[in-house]
């Protein structure tokens, strides 16, 4: 059995994500005692060393019944950033800090999934998931599998929704699909339509080497919108300790609306769901070629070169999923539905105000501070949006085709 990791950012967990980690525990019982289900938090309002927070307590006995163990997030930033090459424990500092000053819970979510399987492997698993009912085994024909049968000498696991429907020029250094790179033209890749609410990297395999990797490039792609933004004169950011802004940290004073880092930031924008998942999913795409992928001829007079997953490849490294509803998927091989209930989404009736886009980090700060913010909604959920395939591309300039969250 491997270890699981779930999570859990933002407010009080309601009822039915403390059935969740119960419904873990029911379903993937430890085999060994030294396979670890992890509970990794970080919750809205967090005091000095982590004490004086009545959410942690409520995570902790939640945990406690479950038989998980309770790690803050905060607490791993330099431990997850020692993988990456390019980024240090500051660098996630800033950006967490930043995304739970603007509702950002479920990036920050995505990326803490990515930079705990890359660094400890296992089975992530979102609290919304639960064990498939025998009406869903006979609407989708399957029966119910709970000991995880299909990890046998797997790799790498995500759930595939549909076998097309994503378009995405690979190793773009933006995060758009729509996006072009002009010192490296090339037809777009068709791909798979995944997700990551259901997520297996075998310790020491090539699947811990995708999420090592989607974690990096994710915090490139905010590096990217960061550094294009100060380019174009639409960011203004605070000094670094020598009096100059470092390029690989995030401590901004205003951030233009119009910029795609602002489409991100406002939860008024209509296109901020679609670059939320464009941010967490593109990261993935990279990554999975990048470990996966196989040199092929190039489409195009000026591509640098190109590199594609197999359809055997593919098929190797996901799990088919079966739809009962509209909003609902099974996927058989784990004896688990979800039901994408978007429950990490703010009602869009918050003023936005210059305060809430206020410096990332202050100069010199040892330690994140603890937050003052009135605790948003929960987020634990990875949240669809329809696939290219289906839905016309926004027609906003700084956004691409709807992506796979």
């Amino acid at each position: 059995m491997p270890d699981i990791q779930t999570y859990w950012v933002g407010g009080p967990l309601p009822e039915w994500a403390r059935q969740g980690l119960l419904g873990f525990q029911q379903q993937y019982p430890k085999q060994s005692p030294d396979e670890q289900r992890n509970f990794w938090v970080l919750p809205s309002r967090i005091g000095p060393n982590n004490t004086g927070d009545e959410t942690l307590r409520q995570m902790s006995e939640a945990a406690d019944a479950a038989g998980f163990q309770v790690k803050i997030i905060y607490d791993h930033l330099d431990e997850f950033a020692a993988d990456m090459t390019r980024y240090d424990g500051d660098t996630l500092r800033d950006i967490i800090k930043w995304e739970m000053g603007n509702k950002g819970e479920i990036s920050v979510k995505d990326l803490t999934n990515y930079m705990v399987l890359g660094k400890y492997g296992g089975m992530s698993l979102d609290l919304s998931i639960h064990r498939t009912t025998t009406e869903e085994q006979q609407e989708t024909h399957t029966t119910a599998a709970n000991d995880l049968r299909s990890l046998d000498n797997a790799e790498f696991k995500v759930p595939m929704l549909a076998e097309e429907g994503i378009m995405r020029h690979i190793g773009n250094p933006s995060y758009s699909s729509m996006s072009r790179n002009p010192e490296n033209e090339a037809e777009r890749h068709d791909l798979p339509h995944l997700d990551v609410w259901a997520t297996y990297a075998r310790p020491g395999s090539k699947g811990q080497e995708v999420m090592r990797g989607a974690a990096e490039k994710m915090v490139g792609n905010y590096a990217d919108l960061v550094n294009q933004g100060i380019k174009d004169g639409k960011i203004v950011t605070r000094p670094g300790q020598n009096g100059e802004f470092d390029r690989n940290r995030f401590m901004l004073a205003v951030v233009n609306m119009e910029t795609e880092l602002g489409a991100k930031w406002n939860p008024r924008d209509d296109d901020r769901k679609t670059v939320i998942g464009h941010f967490a999913m593109s990261s993935l795409y990279d990554s999975i070629h990048g470990v996966y992928g196989e040199p092929k001829t190039p489409t195009h007079d000026t591509e640098l070169g190109r590199v594609e997953v197999s359809r055997e490849t593919w098929d190797r490294i996901t799990w088919r999923t079966a739809k009962t509803s509209d909003q609902g998927v099974v996927v058989a091989d784990l004896g688990i539905t979800k039901q994408y209930q978007n429950s990490w989404r703010q009602p869009n009736n918050d003023a936005v105000t210059r305060a809430m886009v206020s410096n990332m980090r202050l100069p010199g700060e040892q330690r994140p501070p603890g937050f003052t913010t009135p605790p948003p909604g929960t987020s634990t959920q990875s949240s669809p949006t329809p696939s290219a395939a289906t839905t016309p591309p926004s027609q906003s300039p700084r956004a691409g085709s709807p992506h796979s969250r």
